[in-house]
């Protein structure tokens, strides 16, 4: 059986980690279980910017991740940040098993304001790792959130595709423009043992990494297209490896 795991670093208030383990199985058909509080990663923490860089939290969640873990998020009280972006509510791993949430904008004196914010900011990051991108619906879970405004507004259940898709386990699929999202930055012509340590040093998923393994030994990828169309091929049909 796999669970959905919730890894708090830091404070996080027991009762918000105790409401999501009991709504998060409606979400996503999946049990939820809590584990033991850690401290919040050293390295994650910019002094020029005086934030905590997402990535990196998420890195530390691949040194623990459960053998049982459908997905594991990251729950963190400090201010958030990733890339060029001011702060961010939160970061996953598009079509892998990692996230990560900040409570530290979604905090309100109304308790039930706050673990709202906090259900739909998981719900969000948890919906990435199945797969889902941003939806340009501002009302579903799914829409990026700029501003806190814009998560109040938004609703913490996935809209009808997206749950039309959550309620298919077949349709979990890692799609062309994610794997091609890993192939940037490889230098074409290439091989298959390349492309896998080039998914491996940037940290791709392992989905990502299972649809690579599937390419055919010794053989000449001259461009990501070339590769993502033999994915595709091998998809319908035997290839010789």
């Amino acid at each position: 059986m796999k669970y959905i795991y919730l890894q708090p670093f830091g404070l996080i208030p027991d009762w918000v980690l105790g409401k999501l383990s009991q709504d998060l199985p409606t979400k996503f058909n999946l049990e939820v279980k809590i584990l033991s509080p850690l401290p919040i990663p050293d390295q994650a923490y910019d002094t020029r910017r005086s934030q905590y860089e997402a990535k990196t939290i998420l890195t530390e969640l691949d040194k623990i991740i459960p053998l049982d873990a459908e997905k594991i998020v990251g729950v963190v009280p400090v201010d958030l940040y990733s890339k060029d972006l001011r702060f961010v509510f939160g970061e996953a791993e598009l079509g892998g098993k990692r996230a990560v949430i900040s409570i530290y904008h979604l905090v309100d004196l109304d308790d039930s304001l706050f673990y709202s914010r906090v259900l739909k900011e998981t719900v969000h990051e948890l919906g990435h790792t199945f797969g889902f991108s941003h939806d340009p619906d501002p009302k579903c879970v799914m829409s990026f959130s700029n501003s806190i405004e814009e998560v109040d507004e938004k609703d913490p259940n996935f809209c009808q595709p997206h749950f039309q898709t959550m309620s298919d386990p077949a349709a979990f699929e890692v799609d062309d423009l994610n794997i091609a999202s890993y192939l940037e930055g490889m230098d074409f012509p290439t091989e298959k043992e390349k492309i896998i340590e080039h998914a491996i040093n940037i940290s791709a998923p392992r989905e990502v990494i299972d649809e690579f393994s599937k390419l055919p030994t010794n053989w000449k990828f001259n461009s990501a297209n070339d590769v993502l169309e033999t994915i595709e091929k091998l998809d319908r049909y035997d290839f010789p490896d």
